[in-house]
């Protein structure tokens, strides 16, 4: 199996819908979201309660956010985030039809894509949560159902029955209030082994970047364990997850962002060459040439890869940066840290001083799909 691009989710802050908002800082949120993958963008609308009505008074208007992205970032897909109690709008069998008639009207409203849910405690295996989740897909129709999960206390044969009504998971893989990494890292990939087998539908695995709570040390549960405990799960069962989705975008700091760049803008079986429809990319020839001072890697654009057109990708421990070809041909000096002279893009690595051992990544993009990637590894003596 080959590895893909993932298609990434995050949570969006209830403060954006219903306030407005300064157009320029939302259009740099969704472009940096067009920058992570983060083609699912769910929308926090508020708590609803047992009378199918918002819990506050705000007027939510998503009309703003809406409008920026379609224009912006046209394939991202938007969702209406409602939350709840399991007591309330579970086990209350009354409230179902109720919130069912507030998704209803939120549909004939707004121009967005789906409905997600995040109605918490879950409950294991609960019937009733079938039952309404059934009654909402029949109102959401051909649009998208989505909800938020438990991680740990569903079995394989009740998310299987759930992938029958709902349209994505996004199991919430954090706050396990485990203290070692280790038991973390064995805390993800045993439950998501469980999701990969047995979930027909998409799973795009909510992974931590927030501040610590009674139940999460963010120097255990981050980014970077996470995924190495949902790498685990999916190099063991052979399948792969949609995407990463992250909680939250507007709790992310400057280094969870660069973590989220290294580790999240693919998912496959630890390969590193992505291939669509079967079809493997040309082999690129990647060159590493030495100056005084700096590693430099050279790649021909055109004699190799045959393209017209490309955008590079370059991206080492902190570092990622883009370039456009041919419009930054012949050109030097970008950022400091790149050139594309001829038909050859470079990137300066870094300083060489005495013996280097570093990994970086390159990719090269056509459109809107990654043709090429390659981690490679050079030892500077």
């Amino acid at each position: 199996m080959t590895s893909k691009i993932s298609i990434n989710g995050s949570y969006l802050p209830f403060g954006w819908f219903i306030l407005k908002q300064d157009p320029e800082n939302l259009s740099s949120n969704i472009k940096k979201m067009q920058q992570n993958n983060v083609v699912y963008a769910f929308c926090n609308l508020g708590s609803v309660t047992v009378d199918g009505k918002y819990s506050t008074n705000h007027v939510r208007d998503l009309s703003q956010y809406i409008g920026l992205s379609r224009s912006l970032f046209p394939g991202q897909k938007i969702f209406a985030w409602l939350n709840g109690s399991t007591d309330e709008l579970v086990t209350n069998l009354a409230a179902h039809d109720k919130v069912c008639s507030l998704v209803q009207q939120i549909l004939n409203t707004n121009d967005v894509d789906g409905i997600h849910f995040d109605i918490e405690p879950m409950s294991a295996d609960d019937p009733n949560l079938f039952t309404f989740m059934k009654k909402a897909k029949a109102i959401v129709g051909t649009k998208i159902l989505s909800m938020a999960t438990t991680h740990e206390n569903w079995s394989g044969a009740f998310i299987a029955k759930m992938s029958t009504t709902v349209d994505l998971f996004a199991p919430m893989i954090y706050d396990s209030s485990t203290t070692l990494i280790s038991d973390y890292q064995t805390y993800v990939c045993e439950n998501s082994k469980t999701w990969l087998l047995n979930s027909t539908v998409p799973v795009l695995p909510t992974i931590p970047a927030y501040e610590s709570n009674a139940w999460h040390q963010p120097t255990v549960e981050n980014i970077s364990t996470c995924v190495a405990g949902l790498q685990k799960a999916m190099n063991e069962t052979k399948k792969l997850f949609q995407g990463y989705a992250t909680w939250h975008w507007y709790e992310m700091t400057t280094d969870d962002f660069r973590l989220f760049q290294d580790k999240c803008l693919t998912v496959g079986l630890n390969s590193n060459t992505i291939t669509y429809n079967n079809v493997k990319p040309k082999t690129t020839t990647i060159a590493a040439k030495i100056s005084a001072s700096h590693q430099w890697i050279a790649v021909n654009l055109t004699g190799v890869l045959g393209l017209t057109s490309a955008k590079i990708r370059i991206s080492m421990n902190d570092r990622n940066v883009q370039y456009s070809y041919p419009a930054d041909r012949n050109s030097s000096g970008l950022n400091a840290d790149g050139a594309i002279n001829d038909d050859f893009f470079s990137f300066k690595l870094l300083t060489v001083n005495t013996k280097i051992n570093t990994t970086f990544t390159v990719e090269i993009i056509s459109g809107d799909k990654v043709i090429y990637m390659d981690n490679l590894k050079f030892v500077v003596q």
